[in-house]
């Protein structure tokens, strides 16, 4: 993924034509409901249960559609977002506990709202393949994989020692890492350097 696609995760749409693309996405997400859908309608269940899953599975795509296109008429707070995200998951644990195999499902559609709802370094988690990093500041950390100091960083890119520091403490940010040896650790488990 370039920066430029990375771009349009956790932002609401531009254009129509971005909203009907988003929906027709999310219209073959939802076609993939299938499985705990035809669960309940297999009669292998009580009917306490079956009307639980029922409810749960409504509730689970509601509050689905609800994260995914929370943009379209007032943008919800941080803290909203992310409780309906816990909601999805809160949800999902418990359809897959109490209803079964074909339930684990939903776990792919929390990770898939977040991917869509948290700006990228939070939903980081939810896209594992995402590289947040910029070249430049891939290259730094790089660099720093030896245990360089910023001075001798800043001497062998041809930066100054403050621009050096900047990309650090963002890449840092960015990979909510402490310091800079997790920052490397982590670019070097993914195979970002």
């Amino acid at each position: 993924m370039n920066e430029d696609t990375l771009a349009v995760i956790g932002r609401a749409p531009e254009s129509r034509r971005e909203a009907l693309v988003r929906l027709m996405w999310i219209v073959i997400w939802l076609a993939f409901m299938g499985a705990p859908a035809s669960d309940l309608l297999q009669d292998e269940h009580t009917a306490w249960a079956t009307a639980r899953g029922g409810l749960g599975l409504a509730s689970f795509v509601g509050c689905y559609l609800f994260v995914i296109f929370r943009h379209i008429s007032k943008p919800l707070a941080r803290a909203t977002v992310c409780g309906l995200l816990a909601g999805l998951l809160a949800l999902a644990t418990l359809l897959s506990l109490s209803l079964g195999s074909e339930w684990l499902l939903l776990f792919v559609y929390a990770a898939v709202a977040s991917g869509a709802a948290l700006p990228l370094p939070m939903a980081r988690w939810a896209i594992e393949g995402a590289n947040p990093l910029t070249d430049r500041e891939r290259e730094v950390l790089r660099a720093a994989s030896d245990g360089s100091t910023n001075a001798e960083l800043a001497t062998a890119l041809h930066l100054s020692q403050g621009t050096v520091r900047n990309y650090l403490s963002t890449a840092i940010q960015k990979l909510a890492s402490r310091n800079r040896a997790e920052a490397v650790r982590v670019v070097r488990d993914k195979g970002w350097l």
